[in-house]
């Protein structure tokens, strides 16, 4: 009899494993869940702002720019990142518009073999939670825009946060920016405003995981970010 006992114990100890091994099966997403969860959510929110999806063709015949009244967003299919230009960043010829009035648009794009240090603003929003989750436009931290330093290879753009001057960095702990911010640049004049009509660049983009800071890369959600790009000193 206890022979009998025992071995019904260990039928239902072995069940109660088994359920347990498939219940925490059934709770783990897979990486492929979580990629379609994402893409969910980029979707709901094109689909709340009646976002108009725009090629890069199209985008190019634009002059680089997108109707914001619209609400154009280009996608750019190599990223897999979308972007609203808000401002392609428009500087003029000083001593020309002193001289003669004249508004000569300056080309400020970043140039094959070039190093810059560039100043952001930013808001950063988890598009699955759509909470603000990060931003350094506050009033403690106007003081300290978050600083880069960005180098260009042909079509290569590869940047670093500096260490006391970056929010991403403190938040995230990786110098690496994110390959999502960087994507843009091959589009925006980076410069300083030397005339009353300049203005800085500054985009929207909605970033996948896979092109995000290190926390989204591994929780796998993608991040809304408003930004600003001027020329460092």
């Amino acid at each position: 009899m206890t022979n009998n006992k025992n071995k019904l114990g260990g039928l239902f100890l072995a069940i109660l494993v088994m359920m347990v091994s498939l219940s925490s099966c059934n709770d783990t997403e897979t990486y492929a869940e979580k990629k379609d969860k994402e893409r969910d959510a980029i979707n709901a929110y094109m689909q709340k702002i009646n976002a108009k999806i725009i090629t890069e063709e199209e985008f190019r015949n634009n002059g680089y720019v997108t109707d914001t009244l619209k609400q154009e967003w280009v996608l750019l299919q190599k990223s897999s990142v979308y972007m609203q230009v808000i401002n392609r960043g428009t500087f003029y010829n000083q001593e020309t518009l002193e001289k003669t009035g004249e508004k000569v648009e300056l080309d400020k794009r970043m140039k094959d073999g070039q190093t810059s240090s560039i100043l952001c603003r930013f808001i950063e929003t988890n598009l699955m939670t759509t909470q603000i989750i990060l931003t350094n436009i506050t009033r403690d931290a106007l003081a300290i825009p978050e600083t880069m330093t960005v180098y260009r290879s042909s079509d290569t753009y590869v940047g670093s946060f500096i260490s006391g001057q970056s929010l991403m960095y403190a938040s995230y702990g990786s110098l690496s920016v994110p390959s999502g911010w960087l994507v843009p640049l091959a589009y925006l004049n980076i410069g300083r405003c030397g005339t009353k009509y300049d203005e800085i660049a500054k985009i929207r983009l909605i970033v996948p995981h896979s092109q995000g800071q290190a926390s989204a890369t591994q929780n796998v959600y993608p991040c809304l970010y408003e930004i600003s790009y001027q020329e460092g000193k």
